[in-house]
């Protein structure tokens, strides 16, 4: 006896819509800071274990940095690093830049009259299977 199979080619295969995640991502990050109280408490335990390791990063990236509430402490922890932010939706980038631009040090009156704004920080729109970085240019990732 012959059977056949009805079930799809690809049972079993996970796969997400990533449009349709990226659209609501988007569309999320003007509230996410207001509804992330498991992942604030994740991080605040992930950086206690930074206590216990001793590395001088020169460049970190915040991998899936939402609208970067972390930036702010890893760059208190790392003062001397660069940090890179990258998320796939757009709108949480920016909102990461926004935040580390408001809670950084404001230059002195000097530096503003002379047009020392902060730099931006820099930022990636990517995805975390296909980042646009080299091999070991990472110090630390935080994710």
């Amino acid at each position: 006896m012959t059977t056949t199979s009805t079930a799809p080619s690809d049972a079993g295969h996970f796969s997400l819509d990533h449009r349709l995640l990226r659209r609501r991502f988007e569309n999320a990050a003007p509230r996410c800071d207001e509804t992330d109280v498991v992942v604030r408490e994740i991080s605040r335990r992930m950086d206690e274990r930074l206590d216990y390791i001793r590395i001088e990063p020169r460049r970190i990236l915040d991998l899936g940095c939402g609208t970067g509430a972390d930036l702010p402490r890893l760059a208190q922890r790392f003062p001397h690093a660069t940090l890179l932010a990258a998320d796939f939706a757009a709108q949480m980038v920016t909102r990461a830049g926004v935040r580390l631009r408001a809670e950084a040090p404001q230059p002195g009156l000097l530096r503003r009259l002379l047009g020392g704004n902060p730099p931006s920080l820099p930022h990636l729109v990517a995805s975390a299977d296909a980042l646009p970085l080299a091999r070991g240019s990472l110090g630390l990732v935080w994710s």
